[in-house]
């Protein structure tokens, strides 16, 4: 079976294929191991959206669009997103599907849908591409 892959892409200086081991090897340092210690109902091992898009190097990006694989998509403001996190991983394997894997981005605090721009439908599940505008 092979990896998940989560594209970058966008007003980049270049489009990458991210996977969880790439996660680990590259940013380390910046891997939140519990997530239940920013969010009680999360649970898992994620990073939050400022690190992993570094890796990409983004050029003049002002939003980030989040694809789902079943077509839904979520845009927030860069300077909100950021703050987000990725959950990739859950008890040592990439996250399942139906935990909303492989790759799933959530806000912390976030507010009841339509009542503000960093809302629970900006929490993305099975995430195929980030798309830097």
């Amino acid at each position: 079976m092979t990896e998940a892959t989560l594209l970058i892409t966008g007003n980049t200086d270049q489009s990458i294929a991210v996977t969880r081991e790439t996660i680990r090897s590259k940013c380390a340092g910046s891997i939140i191991d519990d997530v239940s210690s920013l969010e009680a109902k999360r649970v898992g091992v994620g990073i939050r959206i400022s690190e992993l898009i570094q890796l990409a190097a983004p050029i003049n990006a002002t939003q980030l669009t989040m694809h789902s694989t079943d077509g839904f998509s979520a845009t927030l403001p860069l300077e909100i997103a950021s703050d987000g996190i990725l959950i990739f991983e859950l008890d040592g394997q990439s996250l399942i599907e139906a935990a909303g894997g492989p790759f799933r981005f959530f806000t912390i605090d976030s507010a009841e849908c339509g009542t503000a721009v960093a809302d629970h439908c900006a929490n993305v599940k099975c995430i195929e591409r980030i798309e830097l505008v």
